[in-house]
């Protein structure tokens, strides 16, 4: 069998290893592993978060909490068809959740916080692209933000079982 990972450091270093190898036998027991390492606020989710973005020049806005204890807020694509996010635990955003890499798609798990200047500094962002783009990987994968100029999208901060994430879909309002 054949195993890849990788690694990216704050200081743009990177590193791919593969791995080969097989099992002498197999084994069938259940993994302890958790699913995310760290939730902030020990994963309360009646906590009131805001979220900011290239929309309204990285100003936190809050967001709503719904009934099912997500919590979400409808953005405006602008001009450019594009809009970068992340959420704020607080107002000051000195805790800042962010995806695993910069342009991160919908349903990316959330990672942090960490302080804003050094999430922007590693442009750790979501990003909502509505842009028709070449046949690419990338593109195939943002087919679904698909979208103009002043569509509106439902932005949701929520908590399941592989951990927390923030997704949004278009809505028409």
């Amino acid at each position: 069998a054949f195993h890849g990972a990788g690694a990216r450091g704050w200081g743009g270093t990177s590193i791919n290893l593969v791995c080969w190898g097989a099992a002498k036998s197999a084994h069938k027991g259940k993994s302890v592993r958790q699913s995310f390492a760290y939730w902030p606020r020990g994963g309360d989710m009646d906590k009131s978060y805001y979220l900011l973005g290239s929309w309204n020049k990285w100003k936190p806005e809050a967001m709503t909490r719904n009934d099912n204890g997500s919590h979400s807020t409808v953005v405006t694509l602008g001009p450019d068809g594009f809009e970068s996010l992340l959420v704020s635990l607080d107002q000051d955003c000195q805790e800042v959740l962010h995806p695993e890499r910069p342009n991160a798609t919908s349903g990316s798990r959330a990672f942090g916080p960490n302080p804003l200047f050094l999430v922007q500094q590693n442009h750790l962002s979501w990003v909502i692209d509505g842009r028709v783009c070449p046949p690419t990987g990338a593109a195939l994968a943002r087919a679904r933000d698909a979208g103009d100029p002043g569509d509106k999208y439902l932005i949701k901060l929520w908590k399941g079982h592989l951990g927390v994430a923030v997704t949004w879909e278009r809505v028409w309002l």
